[in-house]
């Protein structure tokens, strides 16, 4: 799950987002007074800014490619933490380089109404890659993501006469 906010200036969009998900552990992981067993619970944060650009708005849909700049974290949950500080040497972050593409789909009514207002709601659909470019000993590798959201567009009209 995540939380995402758009700010755009004419075809120029800069996204701000963050996602947390709820994973659990592939292999062992050892830590100082233990191991940290397979199939444990493990939480993913990716937070990013990126730069993308409407290069196709249309009527009912929209495609933006974009890059950025992130991060990834992957740890043990906070509560499991708070209990066994410990748990903190399993935990592994690298910072990324993102970049991929936008594809909303548009849904409400086509134009505008008589309210200085144009709004829509929109299904987005959004592919990544992230290349990590600063890593610690646990990451290996790049991220491929996709996601699946639901969004609300709105902004304010200026007439010309």
């Amino acid at each position: 799950m995540g939380v995402a906010f758009d700010i755009c200036f004419k075809r120029f969009e800069l996204y701000l987002r963050d996602y947390i998900g709820f994973n659990k552990t592939k292999v062992d992981l050892d830590y100082s007074l233990g191991t940290y067993p397979k199939g444990s619970s493990a939480m993913v944060f990716l937070p990013e800014a990126s730069i993308g650009y409407a290069a196709l708005d249309r009527d009912r849909f929209k495609l933006a490619p974009f890059v950025g700049f992130g991060g990834i974290h992957i740890c043990p949950p906070l509560g499991k933490t708070d209990k066994e500080p410990e748990l903190d040497e399993v935990s592994v972050s690298a910072w990324m380089c993102n970049i991929g593409t936008n594809f909303d789909l548009k849904f409400g009514k086509k134009g505008y109404s008589f309210r200085p207002k144009a709004s829509y709601g929109f299904l987005r659909i959004r592919y990544s890659f992230c290349l990590a470019i600063k890593r610690n000993e646990g990451i290996i590798g790049n991220t491929h993501y996709i996601t699946v959201g639901l969004g609300g567009f709105s902004r304010g009209l200026k007439r010309e006469y």
